[in-house]
C-alpha cells in the first residue's frame, strides 16, 4: 500500500531528528520544500502580489 504524502513543519537543524522519530530510514528518499518565514507578507506586499484586475487567464 502506498503511503500518503505528509507535511512536516520543522527547522533545518531538527528535520533529521523528526524524520528518524517518524521511522523514516536515512536511505529513504524524501522531498523537502524550503519556504521563507515571511513568504505571505512578501506575497501580499505592494509590487510583489498579483496586479489589480489580473485574472488567472491573464497571468498565464
Amino acid at each position: 500500500m502506498a503511503m500518503r504524502p505528509e507535511f512536516i513543519e520543522s527547522t533545518a537543524g531538527k528535520i533529521a531528528d523528526e524524520l528518524a522519530r517518524r521511522g523514516i530510514s536515512p536511505d529513504q528518499r524524501v522531498m523537502i520544500t524550503i519556504e521563507p518565514d515571511d513568504w505571505l507578507a512578501r506575497a501580499l506586499s505592494p509590487g510583489h502580489g498579483p496586479k489589480a484586475g489580473a485574472t488567472r487567464t491573464s497571468i498565464a
